[in-house]
């Protein structure tokens, strides 16, 4: 620098002294900033390199996706097939988050459940979905439980199952919660509980009672539905009590309402219209409404059941079609649901630098996650809290009357 500085100053001899000082500070400031320059940009490259590597890391997160695909019943299949897609729908929607989702194919067997709970735990996966039954669930946990990773099933399961168990499965308990609820705070807090012969969607009476009681509710009456003439003398003295008493009544219905129980519903409404007003409401506690031949049951008319968050699912279902050309079952939105909350979960992580992003206080937090079935959260015993909205059955057609909420308070 200094050889470049006396060069300089004999081809400008003529200059004033002072000019020749004023150059060369000039220049020494100008290399000065130079150097400054480069030795930032050395710096900022270190960043650079830091947030490739953790990319790198990202990209090791393993999903391991257990279904039985490989079922002797083609049913089972086709919906584990639903189910995997699904799953497969939502990571493409995280991107550029990188999951690598690893199927595991299993039959419906004890046996494969193991086989390929081990190869999962070989592969190293952090966390394991999937299984469409409690005992497989149980199966493929007692394996993982060593490992230490966690299970989020697709089942409905509502009692614990273990520690490492979260079912993501919407629970007869979860869909029964909140019309009680409803229907407890619109003044019909008398319940006269009304079982069908068809039991398959029933929430356990033990259950309910629990529910009810919580809530300051009353059960005056439970009957099992029948032919029978002592069947048909208690619906009597049933319908005798109710046109007597002047309290909202709630008539609960278990399960899917058969002919017996839809004659059971007409016979009180009949009687009640001779009064003013309507004391008696009825309430479903399961799915059943979405069947189009119930909703158009007179006797089930202005009825109140429990209705899933449809604001997202459209959309869901329009691409889902898209992209493997059949209409999937609202269930398998499950799958999604799943990976959405494990999506969060990493990116929360993240953010928080935790390294493992599915602790128990991660999961079961209070937050929830939001899913194209609504907002849900996972609970310390293992089962699934999800908001619901109310539905009222109109000649065919379902009117909501409570739509959903999108957040836990």
């Amino acid at each position: 620098m200094k050889t470049t500085w006396k060069v300089y100053c004999k081809k400008r001899q003529n200059l004033d002294p002072f000019h020749v000082e004023y150059i060369r500070r000039r220049l020494t400031a100008f290399f000065g900033l130079l150097i400054i320059l480069i030795m930032t940009s050395a710096c900022n490259t270190q960043p650079a390199n830091n947030n490739k590597l953790e990319i790198e890391i990202t990209q090791a997160i393993r999903i391991g996706l257990f279904l039985p695909t490989k079922h002797k019943n083609q049913i089972v299949v086709d919906k584990a097939k639903n189910y995997y897609n699904s799953a497969k729908l939502a990571a493409e929607d995280l991107r550029p988050m990188p999951l690598e989702i690893i199927l595991y194919e299993t039959d419906g067997t004890l046996e494969t459940i193991q086989k390929k709970a081990e190869e999962a735990v070989n592969d190293n996966i952090q966390i394991a979905i999937g299984t469409l039954d409690n005992a497989e669930a149980l199966s493929l946990a007692t394996i993982l439980k060593v490992s230490g990773k966690k299970l989020l099933s697709f089942s409905a399961h509502e009692k614990t199952l273990g520690r490492n168990i979260f079912n993501m499965g919407i629970g007869k308990i979860n869909l029964a919660d909140q019309v009680l609820e409803y229907s407890i705070n619109e003044g019909y807090d008398n319940f006269l509980v009304l079982e069908g012969i068809n039991q398959e969607d029933d929430i356990e009476l033990a259950d309910l009672k629990r529910l009810i009681m919580r809530k300051n509710g009353t059960i005056l009456k439970y009957v099992r539905v029948s032919d029978t003439s002592k069947y048909l003398t208690e619906v009597k003295s049933i319908i005798e009590k109710f046109h007597s008493d002047s309290r909202k009544e709630a008539v609960i219905i278990l399960g899917t309402p058969d002919q017996n129980m839809v004659f059971v519903l007409a016979s009180l409404k009949e009687l009640m219209a001779e009064s003013k007003g309507s004391r008696i409401q009825v309430i479903g506690l399961s799915r059943w409404s979405t069947k189009s031949n119930l909703l158009t049951e007179p006797a089930l008319k202005n009825a109140w059941f429990p209705l899933i968050n449809k604001k997202r699912i459209n959309e869901f279902l329009k691409r889902y079609h898209s992209l493997y050309g059949s209409k999937p079952s609202l269930e398998s939105a499950i799958a999604y649901d799943t990976i959405a909350a494990i999506g969060a979960l990493i990116k929360n992580s993240k953010e928080t630098y935790i390294t493992d992003p599915f602790t128990i206080s991660a999961l079961t937090n209070s937050s929830g996650f939001l899913g194209v079935l609504g907002a849900f959260r996972l609970l310390p015993n293992g089962s699934l809290e999800r908001l619901l909205g109310i539905g009222e059955s109109q000649a065919g057609r379902v009117k909501i009357i409570k739509n959903p909420t999108e957040t836990f308070y």
